[in-house]
């Protein structure tokens, strides 16, 4: 295995290497722990997951009742050419 499969195994699979196909999980283990550039690019891929799990998204309050009363006012859009 080299770097660049390495990093489309990444990019496809994320940074949980018990999710990725079975029969490359070993090879990439081992690619890993010899890969300073796989380390990194492993590295990066857990950090950006951690940063999305840790910056829950909420809706602005009443987003929900705004969008639902703009549908409901808005006038009936019609296809073209009917």
């Amino acid at each position: 295995m080299d770097d660049a499969e390495f990093q489309d195994l990444l990019d496809a699979h994320g940074d949980d290497l018990r999710l990725w196909p079975a029969t490359r999980r070993l090879e990439a283990e081992r690619h890993l722990v010899a890969s300073p550039e796989a380390q990194a690019s492993y590295l990066l891929a857990r950090m950006i997951r951690a940063s999305v799990a840790d910056a829950p998204v909420r809706a602005p309050k009443g987003l929900a009742d705004r969008i639902c009363a703009a549908a409901f006012s808005a006038p009936a859009v019609r296809a073209s050419g009917r």
